[in-house]
């Protein structure tokens, strides 16, 4: 993703915090069900969504609130939805702390990065060979 971005002029963001997360579970912890498509899809998709809703109805008011209702609303969406997909969290804080790039990008973030971003990391998890990670359980948590 990283030699992408980097294809692509100064102004462009492709990499965002949230699909470091979104990495890491990938390829560290795949068995979890935090990680499913469903999840990692919908999840960062409804969080961007929030996100960028909030900034432009709150931001001006408060960016802490605007920044506090994206996160926590969008934490609510993906449990009654189960959808929950924890880097999502940072998807939607990241729409309203982003800075310029990022603003400037309004509901078109929801597509570039950030579905832009979720297709290439579920590409390459989908080549990548198998190898050895850690195995979810209920009861080590």
């Amino acid at each position: 993703m990283a030699l992408l971005n980097s294809y692509f002029d100064q102004q462009s963001v492709l990499l965002t915090g949230a699909f470091g997360a979104t990495a890491v579970l990938l390829f560290a912890a795949s068995d979890s069900p935090l990680v499913k498509r469903k999840n990692m899809y919908l999840g960062h998709l409804s969080s961007a969504f929030i996100g960028v809703s909030s900034y432009s109805l709150f931001y001006s008011i408060s960016p802490q609130i605007a920044v506090a209702l994206a996160v926590g609303i969008s934490i609510g969406v993906m449990v009654f939805f189960d959808i929950v997909h924890p880097p999502g969290g940072a998807t939607a804080y990241i729409a309203v702390y982003g800075g310029q790039k990022i603003h400037a990008l309004g509901y078109g973030y929801l597509f570039f990065p950030v579905l832009i971003g979720v297709i290439i990391l579920d590409i390459i998890k989908t080549i990548q060979p198998n190898k050895k990670h850690y195995e979810y359980k209920s009861e080590n948590y």
